[in-house]
């Protein structure tokens, strides 16, 4: 077994120092130095005391430095022959691998641009929910000074009712004014709420659309999802 044997320690490091500091540094041997020295190791019957080992070495090398680097560690030293149908079966591989990691990549990156879309889409929802509490108030405030301005204008009647019945003309005069002021008053909160309403409708219509949209989105993934299986 690979596991109990004893390994020389020359095999994979190279050098052990001292820097000018008192540091200690372990140069180490290169891989291909390594596994070449491991991989020459022979049984007492002079075959190859390791020959799986040698090919899952083969193979990880060469997908990991290309052809170069293997040739370089083992075929050229005559030491681990490299067969084409082993190269084809390794570069098949490889192929293999860099597909899988391009079809992680695009899966990737459809969940991170899915996620920005529905970052996006919270924020929009954020926003539009803000922007309705906010006229929701305007809306509740105005309608409040609206009941007070009719109140006042509905007492006024009331007072210019009672100077015209006195005959109290300067009275009348002075109710009639505040009259006047105080309709004007319901006028403009009037238009005010007018506007803030027609405000308000156009932002939930709008985020009804984008909570719809959404939904729609989600059914139309999961019948996809289903349609997979």
């Amino acid at each position: 077994m690979y596991a109990a044997e004893t390994i020389d320690r020359s095999w994979y490091i190279k050098n052990k120092y001292h820097d000018s500091y008192g540091n200690n540094h372990t140069e180490y041997q290169q891989i291909n130095y390594y596994w070449n020295k491991t991989l020459s190791l022979r049984t007492s019957f002079g075959l190859p005391k390791y020959p799986t080992l040698s090919k899952i070495v083969k193979n990880i090398l060469f997908i990991s430095h290309g052809n170069s680097d293997v040739e370089r560690g083992f075929s050229l030293l005559h030491r681990v022959p490299i067969k084409i149908d082993m190269i084809r079966a390794v570069q098949k591989s490889k192929s293999v691998y860099n597909q899988e990691q391009l079809s992680l990549k695009s899966l990737a990156d459809r969940e991170k641009k899915q996620s920005d879309k529905h970052e996006h889409t919270n924020e929009e929802m954020k926003k539009l929910i803000g922007r309705e509490n906010q006229l929701l108030s305007t809306q509740k405030g105005l309608h409040d000074k609206q009941k007070k301005a009719q109140l006042l204008v509905g007492e006024g009647r009331q007072q210019l009712d009672n100077a015209l019945k006195q005959a109290d003309i300067i009275d009348a005069q002075t109710v009639n004014a505040l009259i006047g002021a105080g309709d004007e008053q319901v006028k403009l909160i009037s238009d005010e709420l007018f506007k803030i309403t027609d405000e308000l409708l156009k932002i939930q219509n709008k985020r009804k659309n984008v909570l719809s949209h959404v939904q729609n989105k989600k059914q139309k993934m999961t019948t996809t999802a289903n349609d997979r299986f």
